[in-house]
């Protein structure tokens, strides 16, 4: 994610700990995605909890064929 801003990667980070804080979700490992340009997102991986997601947690994928 070199061209990705840490300052991004931390907003999703805040944004899965502050939903999971206020109950937002239906499980505590639920999904969001936040879209960063055109053709790209942020998606926080499977399996890992709301509230104690941290950017190794975070992934950069191509919208149009969710590649890495």
């Amino acid at each position: 994610m070199k061209d990705i801003s840490r300052e991004t990667v931390d907003s999703i980070v805040r944004a899965c700990q502050q939903a999971a804080g206020c109950g937002l979700m239906r499980c505590r490992s639920d999904n969001l995605s936040m879209r960063v340009d055109g053709g790209r997102l942020l998606v926080k991986a499977s399996r890992s909890w709301m509230a104690r997601v941290v950017p190794d947690d975070i992934s950069l994928c191509t919208i149009a064929d969710g590649s890495l």
